[in-house]
């Protein structure tokens, strides 16, 4: 799997920041984003359960001059506990892509009370 972005540590603001545009290799059709959440083994990535982020993301089949949403998330900071008792140590989406050639990925990322500081991982496959 591609990584286009791979584990890069960042720290985003309150406010709408995009990561992106990413050019999408010709034989992959899948977008996958993962953000690093606060876990007692790393708990300064995302703590504050009040700091959020809404997602979008956005495709294009024409090089980057239009995009269509193909997919997106809400989350809140903190540690999150899955429903066997562990904590998760991502939050993770992934989006089908259209065949074709000449695609661009990218994702708009709106926080709120940030900032917000996490790994993000950015894969096409």
């Amino acid at each position: 799997m591609p990584k286009l972005a791979n584990g890069l540590l960042v720290s985003i603001a309150s406010g709408t920041q995009v990561l992106g545009p990413f050019n999408v290799p010709n034989n992959v059709n899948q977008f996958v984003l993962r953000l690093s959440r606060c876990t007692s083994l790393d708990p300064l990535i995302w703590p504050n359960e009040s700091t959020g982020i809404t997602v979008t993301v956005l495709a294009s089949y024409d090089g980057g001059a239009t995009y269509v949403e193909v997919g997106g998330f809400t989350a809140s900071g903190g540690v999150l506990i899955a429903p066997d008792g562990a904590e998760l140590a991502f939050t993770t989406m992934w989006t089908d892509l259209v065949d074709g050639s000449n695609r661009k990925v990218k994702a708009e990322l709106g926080v709120t009370n940030g900032p917000l500081v996490t790994n993000a991982t950015l894969e096409v496959n």
